[in-house]
């Protein structure tokens, strides 16, 4: 016998939500997956009458698919269970992936045991509220008398209370437009003093690119360099060094009193802090030439100076015979102690010892670059 389907009434509840699994940020902040169910349930409710129109009653087997069109169309997905009836009436749920349910069209067939799917298909409508998260909504207060959309969340991490995703590789994830001429596009507040206001990320990064800390400083994985001209190195304890300064900025070094030890100091004024948070150093590179191996950079000596105390803290120390035999090159060295700095400290000083074996042996310090760090290390 065949039977008819009427469906009175199809309720879809939260279209449109978020997808499934992506990088978040937990307190502790170290990268994990997010958890969401990967299938909605979805009520409907309808009528089965026989083709008489008498009402039917018993447990039956119930086929349920959503397509993407009226006929034909894709197959998005299909649910099978037993379903009771009672004077034709029945309510059940049908589940599908939450990827399909993002406002798209969705249409309904229905397929009782095994019997033809029915037709025509029913088009799945929104309620009157749900609509307003459909794609390319516009959700709006006309009185202008409160907040247009209010959200709330308790998750520690992603995708937290807001969650804003743009499949596209060349679209922006979120836009805020203002028309006010006193007042920000976007307010962000941190009710905990402590806590940052703002953190940003490139790719899967576990570390945060830049963050906006309380007061307004600004910690940025962006690094920043400051450059010193050889022209800045001046020469103490030498009798048997000639310096002659070049029209590039570098220092050359010869001397006609082989062998020859000359000390050069390179005092550089560094900012303490920037934007608000103390500098850190990364490394410090010279830019060196020698002639051949018999003239060299025989110790290289870092000094952080303390006002406070008159004794300067040792920041790294190195004896490394550094040449170049003939080409340009540079070396680097990191900070091994005092690299944080902080009001209260003076300028560093970078010692070379050069060392010149004969009097046709020469050294040109070219630069020194510095580069400084803007953000705090995990504890």
């Amino acid at each position: 016998m065949k039977k008819q389907l009427l469906i009175h009434l199809i309720l879809v509840l939260v279209l449109g939500l978020g997808l499934g699994g992506g990088k978040v940020l937990a307190q502790t902040s170290q990268p994990q997956e997010i958890k969401l169910a990967t299938t909605i349930a979805i009520p409907i409710q309808g009528r089965l009458l026989t083709a008489s129109g008498v009402p039917v009653d018993g447990l039956l087997e119930v086929g349920f698919r959503l397509y993407s069109a009226a006929s034909a169309g894709t197959l998005y997905c299909e649910d099978y269970h037993a379903i009771t009836v009672a004077d034709g009436l029945y309510s059940t749920t049908i589940t599908c992936e939450r990827q399909y349910l993002d406002g798209r069209d969705l249409y309904l067939a229905v397929k009782i045991e095994g019997d033809d799917e029915m037709t025509p298909r029913q088009k799945i409508l929104p309620v009157a509220y749900a609509a307003s998260f459909l794609p390319g909504a516009f959700v709006q207060d006309a009185a202008g008398t409160g907040t247009v959309l209010a959200l709330a969340g308790s998750n520690p991490g992603l995708p937290g209370a807001f969650y804003v995703i743009n499949g596209d590789a060349q679209g922006i994830a979120a836009w805020f437009d203002n028309s006010s001429a006193s007042d920000a596009a976007l307010t962000i507040r941190n009710l905990n003093s402590d806590g940052p206001l703002f953190k940003g990320f490139s790719g899967s990064d576990e570390d945060y690119d830049f963050q906006i800390g309380e007061f307004g400083s600004i910690q940025s994985n962006a690094y920043s360099y400051l450059t010193f001209p050889g022209s800045d190195i001046h020469i103490v304890n030498s009798s048997c060094g000639i310096l002659t300064y070049l029209s590039d900025g570098s220092l050359q070094i010869n001397t006609s009193s082989a062998p020859c030890a000359v000390y050069a100091l390179l005092s550089m004024e560094l900012p303490l802090q920037l934007y608000g948070t103390n500098v850190r150093i990364g490394n410090f590179t010279f830019y060196l030439y020698t002639n051949d191996s018999n003239a060299y950079v025989d110790t290289l000596q870092i000094y952080l100076q303390n006002p406070s105390s008159g004794i300067p803290f040792t920041m790294a120390e190195s004896f490394g015979d550094y040449f170049s035999s003939g080409t340009y090159t540079n070396f680097s060295i990191a900070p091994t102690a005092y690299d944080l700095l902080g009001p209260g400290y003076g300028p560093v000083t970078m010692k070379f010892t050069c060392i010149l074996s004969y009097n046709t042996s020469a050294i040109i310090l070219r630069s020194v670059r510095v580069r400084l760090i803007h953000i705090e290390p995990t504890p």
